[in-house]
């Protein structure tokens, strides 16, 4: 049940922050939505700092207060105020840099969009997570969108309205953070918290906090890359795919939470192998035809959709979402090994170890590669870094899921395979609707065939008996 309201509200989800998007792109100048976009990026390479490691800490000591020292309310607590001890560090070194010479375009965009900070400190995803409310918290967010994507179509009406369109595009994370702390207050209670609480906590968190920064800033350097090398007009055009496929990605990161507040309650090694089977294979079904599709379509899909910004440009944004889209297939190997395994077998060492060398490696690349080809070059840096890290976090936790079975990928493989044939054989003379449609129903219609024996037995007994043939 959680499973199917989470499926429906991230649908919801994602059509609200992609109205934003096309409403955005089809009413601002490329340049103005870039210099959106890159204060956004400002923001958020800030917030992991704030953030830390604790809501994987928090998240895992709620879901099982026996194992912890302190009660949930005063987790809680100790939590938010740790997280406005960092935010007063991390505000003044990003009001510091700010003043570069080099941002005083952006100035006022960053300025405006600072309530993010203030997001990210009251931010409690972490007891849905422990509480298995996530449902709760997706109704915030539906709820939240909705709102914001009523604020953007009233007030956006023009160029010189991109400061509202900033705020608005942003403020469901505030919306969704003020509605969840409300509702966690009254589910857990709140406790005074206590200065000596302060120090376990933080070093409890410590190394989830160092994966967080990692794996933040891995999925963020790719829009200073471009800054660097094209300017605003060219992160007006690279963001544009690179949202879509964000939004996408979020999938993984959906059924990595509804299966993380599940697997922290298991212990035996096989019912655990098994958990982790079927969320890879549940991440996998979902995005293989996406992130194939996007070969085929991407470009097209761009120019249609934004045809403002796109329809003369619809070459390389398509070039950059088909190898963004790579990374996606990448995020489901992150997510699952490295946020589910690793993160709950204590291997956070070798994890953060894992993701530094991804993350240099694609800055290295990125430098290289953006040099030779401006934007898909960075894109193309950022696919290999994530793949860099997707295969070293599955290397790290096989020893931890003996019983993972990779069988059922073949049969994904096969089915994405049947819709690109498809896709090829349809060639450019069709409309970009009617290919993604008949691509669409070949690959569904194939994955129902190769997967039938799990359906059925998700349908009778709520759980595949058997994944890999």
């Amino acid at each position: 049940m959680t499973l199917l309201t989470g499926a429906i509200s991230e649908t919801v989800n994602k059509i609200a922050p992609l109205l934003v998007l096309y409403l955005g792109q089809a009413t601002l100048p490329v340049t103005s939505f870039g210099s959106v976009q890159f204060a956004v990026s400002y923001i958020d390479i800030f917030l992991p700092f704030i953030a830390f490691g604790y809501g994987a800490y928090a998240s895992i000591a709620i879901a099982n207060p026996a194992g912890s020292a302190l009660s949930p309310g005063r987790i809680m607590s100790t939590v938010t105020l740790l997280k406005l001890l960092h935010a007063v560090v991390i505000v003044a070194i990003a009001l510091a840099v700010m003043m570069l010479p080099r941002y005083d375009a952006y100035r006022g965009l960053i300025l405006s969009l600072g309530y993010l900070f203030v997001s990210s400190i009251i931010e409690t995803d972490y007891v849905h997570s422990g509480t298995q409310s996530l449902a709760i918290r997706n109704i915030f967010s539906v709820i939240s969108k909705l709102l914001c994507l009523g604020g953007v179509l009233i007030l956006v009406r023009g160029p010189a309205d991109y400061m509202y369109y900033g705020i608005l595009s942003m403020l469901p994370n505030l919306l969704v953070a003020l509605l969840s702390l409300r509702f966690s207050i009254k589910k857990i209670g709140w406790e005074r918290p206590r200065t000596a609480d302060l120090k376990p906590v933080f070093l409890g968190a410590l190394p989830f906090g160092i994966t967080n920064m990692l794996a933040f800033t891995l999925e963020r350097f790719d829009v200073f890359f471009v800054e660097a090398f094209g300017g605003s007009a060219a992160v007006g055009l690279y963001v544009g795919p690179l949202r879509i496929v964000q939004s996408i990605a979020t999938i993984t990161a959906m059924v990595t939470s509804i299966f993380f507040s599940e697997l922290v309650r298991i212990d035996d090694e096989r019912r655990f192998s098994k958990h982790i089977e079927f969320s890879a294979l549940l991440s996998m079904i979902l995005l293989m035809p996406i992130a194939v599709g996007a070969f085929f379509v991407g470009g097209d899909l761009l120019a249609t959709l934004f045809a403002a910004t796109f329809a003369n440009h619809s070459v390389m944004p398509g070039y950059v979402m088909a190898l963004l889209s790579i990374g996606i297939l990448a995020t489901v190997g992150i997510n699952t090994f490295g946020m589910q395994v690793l993160w709950l077998r204590n291997a956070m060492t070798r994890m953060n170890k894992i993701y530094a060398i991804g993350l240099i490696s694609g800055c290295l690349l990125a430098t290289w590669l953006g040099g030779l080809w401006g934007s898909i070059g960075v894109a193309a840096a950022l696919a290999a870094s994530k793949l860099t890290v997707a295969t070293g976090c599955y290397l790290a936790a096989r020893p931890f899921i003996p019983s993972f079975s990779w069988g059922f990928l073949a049969r994904i493989a096969l089915a994405a395979g049947a819709m690109a044939a498809v896709l090829f054989i349809l060639g450019p003379d069709h409309l970009v609707w009617t290919k993604i449609m008949i691509g669409a129903v070949t690959y569904v219609c194939m994955a129902v065939l190769l997967f039938w024996r799990v359906i059925r037995d998700l349908l009778i007994n709520g759980a595949p008996t058997k994944i890999a043939d």
